[in-house]
This record gives structure tokens, C-alpha cells and sequence, in this order.
């Protein structure tokens, strides 16, 4: 097991580092420029702040996210706030987000208040951002970011899942955000 999360790990600092190109070295794959639009145009929807709310262990949490473009517009830098009844903040993370068209991939880079660093990949869609990551020990966790309509952005969230599919069974959380305010 210990074998399978080191192989595992050195494989995510390896896409890490091969995501700091803009192509894999040799590839004959050429850019869809109508894909990379439209993947662009879907993180862009992200820019602005939303609200929702999430129960957890039977509470009410509420739940606020802001995104907005960074490093010339080759990221969208997000933060998540998860707070009790009281406002205290229970749970809270800067999410970096990417559509790296040169490899056909999603990337998704969530620092936490937990202490947790964790990486997420995922295909290409011009619809919706699905991505996984593992998680050390436990398996391998999905994050589905979709719309539900211009103002509504659903979050989903399965896993981690040691065997399977995260398809085998409903996602453990979903959060459905409100649109606040757009970019500012």
C-alpha cells in the first residue's frame, strides 16, 4: 500500500511538472481552438462571489466562494469559507484553478485550512470541470463544478473512494451556489 502511494505521488509530481508546459513534448495533438474558448469561457463564469449552504454531521454551514482571474489570466484563484450557525469558520481553502490546453486537462490546486495540499486532474469539457485527485491511504476523491444556469453553480463532491467508481453511488456533498456579484 505504502509502494502503490509513493508510485502514486511521484506520477502527480510528475503531471505537475509537465503541466508547466503549455504541450507534451512531441505531441501531434493540435489545439481546438473553438475547445480551448469554451473551456476558458466556463472558468470565466466562475469570477465572482456566491453563497450557499451545506449541512454537515446534521448542521447547517454556510458557504461563501469568490474567484477572480490571476497571473495574467492563466488562472482563476478562488476562496472557499465554510462557516457554523455562530460564524465561526469551520473549514476554509484558496483554490487555484487551470484549463491547460496544450494537454487537454483541467487542473485544480486546493490549499487547506486542515493543512492538506491536494491536486486534482481532469478532461477537458467546455460543459462542466470534473476533476480527481487522490488522497493519500484513502483512495481517490471527485469534484464535479457545473451550472446549473447562469446564477446557480452546483459543487459536487465524492470520495475518496478506495475501489469503484464514484458513479457508483450519489456524491457525498453538494453544494448549489448563488451568484452574489460578478467580476469586479
Amino acid at each position: 500500500m505504502i509502494r502503490k502511494t509513493i508510485i502514486l505521488m511521484i506520477t502527480g509530481l510528475f503531471i505537475t511538472v509537465l503541466a508547466q508546459t503549455q504541450a507534451i513534448p512531441g505531441s501531434q495533438k493540435k489545439l481546438d481552438q473553438e475547445m480551448v474558448k469554451k473551456c476558458d469561457q466556463l472558468l470565466g463564469k466562475l469570477v465572482g462571489d456566491w453563497k450557499g449552504t451545506l449541512s454537515k454531521d446534521g448542521k447547517p454551514l454556510s458557504v461563501t466562494l469568490s474567484f477572480e482571474r490571476t497571473v495574467q489570466d492563466q488562472f482563476i484563484k478562488g476562496y472557499i469559507t465554510e462557516k457554523d450557525a455562530e460564524g465561526k469558520v469551520v473549514y476554509e481553502a484558496l483554490i487555484m484553478l487551470q484549463h491547460n490546453p496544450g494537454l487537454h486537462k483541467y487542473f485544480m490546486y486546493a490549499f487547506e485550512n486542515t493543512g492538506w495540499f491536494r491536486q486534482f486532474i481532469g478532461q477537458e469539457d467546455p460543459d462542466m470541470m470534473l476533476v480527481q485527485g487522490i488522497v493519500a491511504l484513502e483512495g481517490v476523491e471527485h469534484y464535479q463544478w457545473e451550472f446549473v444556469d447562469d446564477s446557480k453553480l452546483q459543487r459536487s463532491h465524492w470520495g475518496p473512494v478506495s475501489e469503484g467508481s464514484m458513479m457508483d453511488g450519489p456524491p457525498n456533498e453538494v453544494i448549489i451556489f448563488e451568484k452574489v456579484s460578478a467580476a469586479k
